[in-house]
This record gives structure tokens, C-alpha cells and sequence, in this order.
């Protein structure tokens, strides 16, 4: 029997009359029951916390003897246990939904488990707190005895499949590409496409040949009042939108206080304190590309010859006298080095001729002692540029057939230990691509998300090295990474960077 209340307002139930009842607590008070079921006592929602109405006059300067909830809820917790005849059951919430975490009761509740421990006196075995298990099919759930019951707790068939199979063996799952995908008419390429390839392969097979797009995880927002712009992710975006604002001409005070007034950073002083953390890396990178960012920016529409009736087309943004220039918020690692040294060979390759060549840089953020650092790549005679570009859309070919042992840290980290080395010796490159692959303190690229659907969870650095196949022998390296990773970055590193 429902408890029939209007507008929260307790009124009377029909107690005593051998049905379930569900009310409020206030209609138990002092009415007798075999069983008192209380749910929902967790901590910050039960005791209820008051809150003051805007015309409400006498809370905002209360009275020791006035009303209060507080008080009140656990008069009624008090009420309702001393109702209970011969079984007395309370829930909450004891761990968290979304970690696992171990969550306290609502104090009142703890102070009761606190005493029924130190009074109660128990069969052997039997406990005060039980803790069910989260899901229906956890095999606690139905085995006898598992949760303080001589019996199984649940008795749901379907639960019980479920903890069967949970527990029974199961086979890895395939891999989703066992073959190679025949490969794609030999249509134009898109400049925007290339470089987008190669700063992750494995979605550019997933996206372009399969429609596969990935579910992006999101975090649930914070509702706390941020204390500190944690290192990593949080300080970066913070960065980038400073850059972006500084670059497009916008006031420095004016980019200050929009920052302000995003919400995101830390009250008062504990935000200032964020802010002049991260502003003088913004002002030195800010600095480095103006002075590269010298006369009017234009775009440039270049078309290059690929041979076989198919070309390179598309258009590079952010031209200036010195060249092509970008900017960002971050150490120029693997991406932006081969971004700027792709825009560089197709402005040779296909932009009109200029004297002194056509050249691409990359303004971020330095290495070591804080300040900013330029890469910059060109000029490349045309016609090598030309052979260049054929072998990276190949390369781009065959990873949209199969995924390609190519992961741009990686690689690039591999090509630079094989060119520095005297021996060009493919084992302690391997190793020194080992960690970019596998990761360390922080992530390896083979664990993006499109990497692990491709390849599967826990991919080693061996999954990449095996020998290569009888088309791609490119380079004297004896795996199949080494044969990419020149192909690739090694006209960058030998030619390219100054």
C-alpha cells in the first residue's frame, strides 16, 4: 500500500493490515511492524540538509529551540528502528557507481552499526554490514552462504547463466581486419587527407575504408571548484586557447580575462597563480612565430603530379614571407614535424616557383628551460619532393588496405636511433621505440583507441618488427617497422630539418 501523500506532506496510511507499506518515515512513528525496511540512508542525503527560502526571515538568524531537519531526521531514524518488532533492514550506497570506491554511510546510520556491534550479540558468522555486490549475475549473488544467508541471495535463472558464462573460458576476440581490404580506386588525394593519415594510421583505416567512427569517451564534469590546473591535458588546453586568442591579435589583457571568465581555472589567487605559470611559454612562442609570421598570410592552392593520371591537391593556410607557419601549445613531437615537413613538400612540389624555395615551420614549446623552439623544414628541390610525396601516398595506400606497422612516435623514434646508429642496428632501435609503442608511466600509442581495435588490447613492440614482406623492401632495415619508419621520416631527418 502506497503511502498517499500531496506535495512531499505526509498523511495517514492504513497501517496493520499484513500488505507492504511504503511511506515517508514520518507515518512510522510509533506504529509497531515486523519488518522496517529504510532505504536510501546515504551520506550528504540523509540527515537533510536545510535550505534557507529567500523571504524566509527567522532561518537566516535561527534560535537555539526553533525547528531543525537535522535533528528532526535523526529523531525519525530513531523512531522507525525502535518500530521494528523483529527484523530490522537499512541500505545505502557503499561504493561509488563509476569507480568501485568505498563510500560511508549517512553518520546517523554509522553511529547505529557502531552500536549494534558493540551490543548486538550475533549468530557465529553473521554479520552487522553486508555488501551485496553491484551486478545481479556476480556469483555472491547465488551461492549459498556467500552473503550472510544460509541460502542464495537471488534466485534470477538469467543471473545465474550470467555468473556461468562470467566464469567459463572464453576465446580472445578475431581481428577485425584477418586479411588485407582490396585496394581503393586510385582517385586524387587530398592534402588535408595525407597529413591527417599519418598523424594516426589506424583511424584512418578505421574512418575511411571501414566507416568506422570510435565512441569518444567523456568525463563527467566536475562539480568542484578546481584548486589547480593539473599538468598534461588540463594545462595544454588551457595553453592552446591562450595561443589561439594571442595569434589572431587579440589584446594580451583582453585573452587574460576571457580565460578568467571561462569557469575553468581556480578562484582568485589560486588561478592567477595557474595563469603566470603558463603565460610565458604562451609569450615565448607567441614571440618565436611572429617573427616568422613577417607580411600578409595567404593561401596557396598546389596540385602536384603523382603520375597514372591521379594528383595531390588542396590548399596550405598560414603563408607568409618566410613560409608556411604554425603554432601550438606542445613540445613539437613526431605530428607536427611531419605535418610541417608534408606542407613543405607539397609547396615545393606544387605552389608556384619561388627563388629562394618554399619552406614550412613549427613554433612550440621548448624542450628544456622553458622558452619556445622552431623546426623548419625546406627548401626541397621540386622534383624530389615530387618522388617524396609519391611514397607517402603509397604508404597511405597500403594503410587503408591493412594497418601498417607505422605509429608516428614510434616510427619516428625508431628511424632516428637506425640513422644515428653507426651499426644501423635494428635491435637497439627496436628498443628505443619501445616505449613510445608500449608505453610507460603514460599511455603508448598502442593504446588509442583505434589501435586496439585494429590490433587488440596489450600489442607488443614485436607485433611491429616482424621481417618484411617481399614489397617492401624500401631500405636495408631488417623489419617491417624499420622499412616503414624510413620510407617515411627518413628524408625528414636527412634532408629536411635546420
Amino acid at each position: 500500500m502506497l503511502d498517499r501523500s500531496l506535495g512531499g506532506r505526509p498523511t495517514r496510511s492504513s497501517f496493520r493490515t499484513g500488505s507492504l507499506t511504503v511511506c515517508t518515515m514520518t507515518p512510522m512513528r510509533s506504529v509497531p511492524h515486523r519488518v522496517v525496511c529504510l532505504l536510501g540512508l546515504d551520506d550528504g542525503v540523509f540527515p537533510r540538509t536545510p535550505t534557507v527560502d529567500g523571504d524566509d526571515v527567522l532561518a537566516r538568524d535561527p534560535f537555539t529551540g526553533e525547528r531543525d531537519q537535522r535533528s528532526e531526521d535523526r529523531q525519525l531514524l530513531l523512531d522507525a528502528v525502535l518500530a521494528a518488532t523483529d527484523h530490522l533492514v537499512v541500505t545505502y550506497s557503499g561504493a561509488d557507481e563509476h569507480t568501485g570506491g568505498e563510500r560511508p554511510p549517512a553518520v546517523p546510520l554509522g553511529e547505529l552499526v557502531d552500536a549494534a556491534r558493540r551490543t548486538a550479540t550475533l549468530p557465529e558468522g553473521r554479520e552487522v554490514v553486508v555488501r551485496h555486490p553491484l551486478q545481479a549475475y556476480d556469483p555472491r549473488n547465488l551461492t549459498a552462504g556467500s552473503l550472510d544467508a544460509a541460502t542464495p541471495f537471488s534466485f534470477d535463472p538469467t543471473a545465474l547463466e550470467g555468473a556461468r558464462a562470467a566464469r567459463s573460458a572464453t576465446d580472445p576476440p578475431p581481428l577485425l581486419l584477418p586479411d588485407p581490404l582490396p585496394a581503393a580506386p586510385a582517385d586524387d588525394v587530398l592534402l588535408d587527407d595525407l597529413i591527417r593519415f599519418f598523424d594516426n594510421p589506424a583511424r584512418a583505416l578505421l574512418r575511411d575504408r571501414l566507416d568506422v567512427l570510435l565512441a569518444r569517451e567523456e568525463d563527467d564534469p566536475d562539480d568542484a571548484v578546481p584548486v589547480e590546473v593539473a599538468k598534461g591535458l588540463d594545462e595544454w588546453q588551457v595553453g592552446e586557447r591562450l595561443l589561439a586568442d594571442a595569434l589572431d591579435g587579440v589584446a594580451p589583457q583582453d585573452v587574460l580575462e576571457g580565460e578568467r571568465r571561462r569557469g575553468l581555472l581556480p578562484p582568485g589567487q589560486l588561478g592567477e597563480h595557474a595563469l603566470q605559470a603558463i603565460v610565458p611559454t604562451v609569450a615565448a612562442v607567441v614571440e618565436r612565430a611572429g617573427q616568422l609570421r613577417q607580411g600578409e598570410a595567404r593561401s596557396i592552392d598546389i596540385t602536384v603530379d603523382l603520375g597514372g593520371d591521379r594528383r595531390l591537391t588542396g590548399t596550405v593556410g598560414g603563408v607568409y614571407d618566410s613560409g608556411q607557419v604554425s603554432a601550438g601549445y606542445s613540445r613539437i613531437g613526431a605530428k607536427p614535424q611531419l605535418r610541417a615537413w608534408i606542407t613543405a613538400l607539397a609547396l615545393a612540389a606544387g605552389a608556384p616557383h619561388r627563388d629562394d624555395g618554399w619552406c614550412a615551420h613549427t613554433v612550440g614549446k621548448a624542450r628544456r628551460g622553458g622558452g619556445a623552439e622552431v623546426a623548419s623544414y625546406g627548401p626541397v628541390d621540386p622534383e624530389q619532393a615530387r618522388g617524396w610525396l609519391r611514397e607517402l601516398v603509397d604508404v597511405r595506400d597500403r594503410g587503408l588496405r591493412e594497418p601498417v606497422p607505422f605509429a608516428p612516435k614510434t616510427a619516428l623514434a625508431y628511424a632516428d636511433a637506425l640513422l644515428k646508429s653507426s651499426r644501423r642496428s635494428d635491435r637497439s632501435a627496436t628498443y628505443a621505440a619501445q616505449r613510445d609503442w608500449e608505453g610507460g608511466k603514460f599511455d603508448g600509442e598502442r593504446d588509442d583507441p583505434a589501435v586496439v581495435r585494429l590490433r587488440g588490447p596489450g600489442s607488443t613492440i614485436d607485433d611491429l618488427t616482424g621481417p618484411p614482406l617481399g614489397d617492401e623492401a624500401w631500405s636495408g632495415s631488417g623489419t617491417r617497422l624499420g622499412q616503414y619508419a624510413l620510407r617515411v621520416f627518413g628524408p625528414m631527418l636527412t634532408h629536411g630539418k635546420r
